[in-house]
């Protein structure tokens, strides 16, 4: 088999998983303003489970009625309505032999008041959040009584997670959120016993994850999401995360490590400019140093990549999350040999951008993700007939639209000037970045579908004509970037989505 590795079940705790692949959560914020799924959400994370994916974790989940939501529309288990909520999302997932943890989260100085019904936010320290956006919001410390309350708290969620029939529960303590924000000395300041040493930094966390377990059956699995470094100073670098690591492991089934926090933001959210695998030394350095699995993310962009690291010994599980947005069929696509066909992510953070601004999730590659119950395949209007359509332009758009039609029955005409299909698109193949095509895939799937492509020849007068106005429109651009090196100092700057 060309993916030995990736395609090889596994185990974490006693449950066994079909393959190594995961969705790790993401803020798809599809729910509704009760905490509760919708028919949306359910239907999401379905297909992701049809497409072959092992694991899926679902979008932070909120442990607490009144506080630490990031998002008014935050799916949350702490309430018999979530419960019977989540038990729909279980019961799709397994159905197509999937499994899936649900990722327990209390957002901390960062869960902004009005998400809260006005309620100040709380953290382990009185700590003047620095990111922009969040500067407003100034948390007030958190006491003993509140510590505990929380620790029931999550202890509660995790008992309503399997009622609802998850496999198991991720505690949240990375990227900034409440448990990580005790585990970094960036934003503890205490001084009694949940501040100062690394061990009373960690207090938090052990009590929560030994009364999830005290709390829970045997076989339920329990992990945690960390960071491999916070990437702020002040924060926990590598070092001190691999000690934080080997000290909660005998907490754990599992790990998911990942890294930063929102002032360190293009590190948790990498944009399209950060290579595949750029921070894989974190992952496989706590794995070295742990006997527990280790799940990922390292900008996985390609099933190739996920093999490769999974080879290496970076982690045990691979995290291919963005990439499923792109594309829910990427592991069936990959484990039939058709990576042509794969909608691969282009890191170009347009999913992220629409949720901030409260739309409905977008992804520039995949239309239907976060719309499948309105534009699904079984939803279409199949009025073709077999009649022909001209579609002039075979850029991205018009190849959607083409393989759009030939699903509705038409028969599609591609015409563009070029010998090639892909419009500016195929920019982005000649860029230094590679690896983040956009056109390739549906150039394939168009001939799948057997679309045809009507390009003007260079002999023509169009042909030439369209030839000219390429070469000036080139030379252009590269006088504009030219213009622009010069000027510019700053890199681009990214929105949060989880």
């Amino acid at each position: 088999m060309k993916y030995e590795k990736l395609f090889q079940p596994g185990k974490i705790g006693n449950l066994e998983l079909r393959n190594r692949v995961v969705m790790t959560a993401m803020g798809a914020l599809m729910g509704d303003w009760n905490g509760c799924t919708t028919p949306e959400q359910i239907r999401f994370y379905e297909d992701r489970a049809k497409g072959g994916c092992g694991l899926i974790i679902p979008e932070f989940t909120s442990v607490d009625a009144d506080s630490g939501h990031c998002n008014p529309i935050q799916l949350g288990i702490y309430d018999s309505r979530q419960i019977k909520s989540f038990q729909l999302i279980c019961e799709a997932v397994h159905r197509h032999g999937a499994k899936i943890f649900i990722q327990l989260h209390h957002g901390g100085r960062e869960a902004p008041p009005a998400c809260n019904g006005g309620r100040q936010a709380m953290a382990p320290s009185v700590e003047l959040n620095s990111v922009v956006g969040r500067a407003t919001i100034l948390p007030r410390e958190m006491t003993i009584e509140d510590i505990d309350n929380l620790v029931e708290k999550y202890v509660q969620a995790a008992v309503n997670s399997e009622l609802a029939g998850a496999d198991g529960v991720e505690v949240h303590a990375a990227h900034g959120y409440l448990v990580q924000q005790f585990l970094s000395p960036y934003t503890n300041k205490r001084t009694d016993e949940y501040g100062g040493s690394m061990e009373n930094r960690c207090r938090f966390l052990v009590r929560i994850l030994t009364g999830i377990r005290a709390a829970v059956s045997r076989d339920f699995v329990v992990g945690a999401r960390i960071n491999g470094n916070d990437f702020v100073e002040g924060g926990n670098d590598l070092a001190a995360c691999t000690e934080i690591a080997k000290y909660l492991e005998p907490y754990v089934d599992y790990f998911n490590v990942s890294c930063g926090v929102y002032a360190s933001a293009p590190t948790m959210i990498e944009p399209c400019y950060s290579p595949e695998g750029w921070r894989k030394n974190l992952a496989k350095t706590i794995k070295a140093a742990v006997n527990v699995p280790v799940i990922a993310v390292n900008t996985i962009k390609h099933p190739e990549t996920a093999e490769r690291f999974l080879q290496e010994g970076v982690s045990d599980f691979v995290g291919m999350s963005r990439m499923q947005l792109a594309d829910p069929d990427v592991v069936k696509k990959a484990m039939a040999g058709r990576e042509d066909l794969i909608r691969k992510c282009l890191g170009c953070m347009n999913c992220n951008k629409s949720v901030v601004a409260g739309k409905n999730l977008h992804c520039a590659i995949n239309p239907v993700t976060g719309r499948a119950t309105v534009y699904g395949d079984e939803n279409l209007v199949k009025t073709g007939a077999g009649r022909t359509v001209a579609v002039v332009g075979g850029g991205p758009g018009g190849m959607q639209a083409a393989l759009l039609l030939k699903k509705r029955g038409y028969y599609p005409v591609i015409f563009e000037s070029r010998d090639h299909l892909g419009g500016s698109a195929v920019l982005g193949l000649e860029s230094a970045v590679q690896g983040y095509g956009g056109r390739a895939h549906r150039d394939h799937e168009g001939r799948d579908e057997g679309v045809p492509h009507r390009g003007a020849p260079e002999h023509t007068r169009h042909g030439r004509d369209a030839a000219r106005a390429r070469s000036l429109r080139r030379r252009r651009r590269l006088r504009r970037r030219s213009d622009r090196a010069e000027h510019s100092r700053c890199g681009p700057q990214q929105c949060l989505l989880y």
